[in-house]
């Protein structure tokens, strides 16, 4: 009988390690799944943001037979609207970090001149550095508006220059450039 009681007290002492260990380990268990459930949002809320933010697509156009100063615009060339809520300047003086609220929907064009105002700055466009989106999209604006105005270089006679055998002044094209720039001097072209 005394071997009886000590392999109950044996089983008793299983069982109750058992029960210790399964009201432990199911609150884990049920924590863990909730939280990888939780993880696995958070990561598509994340992708999702990501591809959104892939949609936004912002470019820079100009209007040359414009008669009026305001001939550079962004459209909205991505397949979703655009908030910016961000402009950064650069002048003389320093880089000033602007808070905007412009919203372009699909396929439409402002006017630089439209964030100028609502910063209630005087206009000169090569100034706008880059602009943020609410998707946290970054557009640099200055490099687009430089490289619409620049001119293109053109020389005649297939880029031959036209100097003599003996060097002279060198090769001097007789072209020049085509069109012209309001931003940049021609003394530094």
């Amino acid at each position: 009988m005394r071997s009886y009681k000590k392999a109950l007290s044996n089983l008793v002492v299983f069982i109750i390690g058992v029960i210790i260990l399964l009201t432990t380990l199911v609150p884990l268990f049920m924590f863990l799944t909730s939280s990888r459930t939780d993880i696995e949002k958070i990561i598509r809320g994340y992708e999702d943001f990501q591809n959104l933010r892939e949609l936004e697509k912002l470019s820079v156009e100009a209007d040359y037979t414009s008669s009026t100063p305001e001939m550079f615009y962004l459209r909205n060339t991505g397949s979703i609207p655009i908030k910016i809520v961000r402009s950064v300047i650069q002048d003389s003086s320093g880089i000033y970090y602007y808070t905007n609220n412009l919203l372009i929907d699909v396929g439409q064009r402002i006017s630089l001149k439209q964030i100028f105002d609502q910063l209630g700055l005087s206009y000169d466009p090569i100034k706008l550095k880059y602009v943020v989106t609410a998707r946290g999209s970054v557009f640099f604006i200055a490099d687009q508006i430089i490289k619409l105005s620049i001119p293109q270089y053109t020389s005649p006679g297939g880029g031959q220059g036209s100097g003599g055998a003996g060097g002279g002044t060198g090769s001097q094209p007789s072209g020049g450039f085509v069109g012209g720039s309001p931003f940049i001097p021609p003394s530094s072209l």
